[in-house]
């Protein structure tokens, strides 16, 4: 009798592997990312008999992310487990209290933080998995619309530009016997107009991809960058890098241009120093000594720096420290499917060799 009391009343507590089987049976049987945590939290209030269960993650801008199960208490009432996954707390997840309690059972409390470790690996999923999906969704956009600005660019800068010159070409032939002065003056400008088509192009060609890279590499690219910069830029680098596949590079210089930039415009600093390693990661830090901030608010280049990071698969951190600024960014030197990186560890093929003096 007292079994089928307790069982009422708290569910399967005296049966805790069953408890835990119901989760892990839930982890497996998830049908999509969004009906994870929701399954979880349902099979949680069902097997010990809970009012309500909700989860509560924190996202990368500061606010709270909050899925829940039933009808919480006017009060809010619950008790809090934390859900850390590989050392990073990443939520908690909130237990409602039955009626009359004021806390939960020990034996309870230890069986929902065992279940909190499997939600927290679920939850760490779930936030991984949009991410990913933002961020294509946020590269597919930007490819479109860099699609849309270069056939904007063509259509309506170069393509009138060089059917004029083509048009005063042949009026200037007309003329050459004619009238060879105004032939001479149709030439000169059609001159004009293609040295502004030409310069024209050159912009296009470098928004893709700044030709400095080809010419010299990136780390002598990175020394000709930050020699203009207003702040004294000091750069620890090494005397050469293996070969790098095309979007790393890129990438690498952009953050660097884009962290430096910050650092002349935003923060009142003597001094910074680039430092870039490559041990199996390309490893680049960029650190100034202004006064930092309690925060860092996001802005179009902290997300810029961001994107570019995350989108390869590297990692990255950006604010303030005790001496000053920080940014910290980890990009892979290989990339699957990627021709310049055959032949480096873990990638099939003979090296190809890439001049960065």
């Amino acid at each position: 009798m007292q079994r089928i009391v307790n069982r009422f009343l708290y569910g399967e507590l005296d049966e805790p592997y069953t408890v835990i089987g119901r989760i892990a049976s839930r982890l497996e049987a998830a049908g999509s990312i969004q009906q994870l945590l929701p399954s979880l939290l349902e099979a949680v209030a069902a097997a010990l008999q809970l009012p309500w269960t909700a989860v509560e993650m924190r996202v990368e801008d500061g606010t709270t992310r909050r899925i829940a199960h039933g009808v919480p208490a006017p009060d809010g009432a619950g008790t809090r487990f934390s859900l850390v996954h590989q050392g990073v707390a990443t939520g908690e997840l909130v237990a409602g209290l039955r009626a009359g309690q004021s806390s939960l059972d020990p034996r309870e409390a230890r069986l929902l933080e065992d279940i909190a470790r499997q939600i927290a690996v679920a939850a760490s999923n779930v936030m991984l998995t949009e991410a990913l999906m933002l961020s294509r969704e946020r590269i597919v956009a930007a490819a479109e619309e860099e699609r849309r600005r270069l056939r904007r660019d063509l259509h309506d800068g170069l393509g009138p530009v060089l059917t004029a010159a083509a048009n005063k070409v042949d009026a200037a032939r007309n003329l050459a016997e004619r009238d060879l002065p105004r032939a001479r003056g149709l030439l000169g400008d059609v001159r004009g107009d293609l040295t502004a088509a030409l310069a024209d192009l050159r912009r296009l060609v470098y928004a893709l991809r700044p030709p400095i890279l080809d010419e010299l590499g990136l780390l002598a690219a990175l020394r000709e960058q930050v020699r203009q910069c207003a702040v004294p830029v000091t750069l620890a680098v090494p005397t050469a890098l293996p070969a790098l596949p095309a979007a790393v590079e890129i990438a690498a210089y952009r953050i660097v241009t884009e962290a430096v930039t910050n650092v002349t415009r935003h923060v009142v600093a003597s001094r910074c120093t680039v430092t870039i390693a490559c041990d199996g990661r390309l490893a680049i830090e960029i650190r100034d000594n202004g006064a930092g901030d309690a925060t860092w608010p996001p802005g179009i280049g902290l997300s810029s720096m961001r994107e570019r990071a995350t989108a390869l698969g590297g990692s990255w951190f950006a604010g303030p420290t005790p001496d000053g600024g920080r940014v910290a960014v980890e990009l892979p030197v290989a990339l699957a499917g990627d021709p310049t990186t055959q032949g480096m560890p873990g990638s099939p093929g003979p090296a190809v060799t890439r001049n960065n003096r």
